[in-house]
């Protein structure tokens, strides 16, 4: 019965409340993104700095292991691509939780206060240019990959010639 009742916690939504305003629900994932992005609000800056730091290395990797060469592009490009998109996706997500649970709590309009706001947009805008650079890397990988290929092939038909 212990395991019975500690699942159905997780069933029910749980209250995310900022000071002074009505709580609002959200499944217990979602309360815990929101509560940890709470206590990291006064660092945001720095984490905003941090993930485009981040993109910026990841795409002058991403360059490099793409520059014309003989042999084939590196694995390692598709795997730093793979996890562009998936960090990306999870920063932004984060974010987006942050900033619609203040204005579910507050409305549109918002309180303005940077002690709620902090940098959570730029962390945003940051997880959305990670996403769109990763895609943008495989799918340049991906094109890269299948030239190289057919000039393999015309090679070796040469070759047989």
């Amino acid at each position: 019965m212990t395991a019975l009742g500690a699942a159905s916690a997780w069933t029910h939504d749980l209250p995310v409340c900022f000071p002074g305003h009505s709580c609002v629900y959200y499944s217990p994932l979602s309360a815990d993104a929101i509560n940890v992005t709470s206590n990291l609000t006064p660092i945001s800056g720095a984490i905003a700095i941090g993930c485009f730091a981040v993109l910026g290395l990841a795409l002058l990797l991403v360059v490099y292991g793409l520059r014309p060469q003989v042999r084939r592009p590196h694995l390692w490009v598709v795997a730093l691509g793979t996890a562009l998109v998936l960090a990306g996706a999870f920063v932004e997500t984060l974010a987006h939780l942050r900033l619609d649970a203040i204005s579910r709590i507050f409305g549109l309009e918002g309180p303005g206060s940077p002690d709620l706001y902090g940098s959570w947009l730029l962390i945003g805008l940051a997880g959305k240019a990670m996403a769109v650079a990763g895609v943008a890397s495989l799918a340049i990988t991906a094109t890269i990959a299948v030239v190289w290929s057919r000039n393999l092939l015309r090679t070796d038909e040469t070759d047989a010639r």
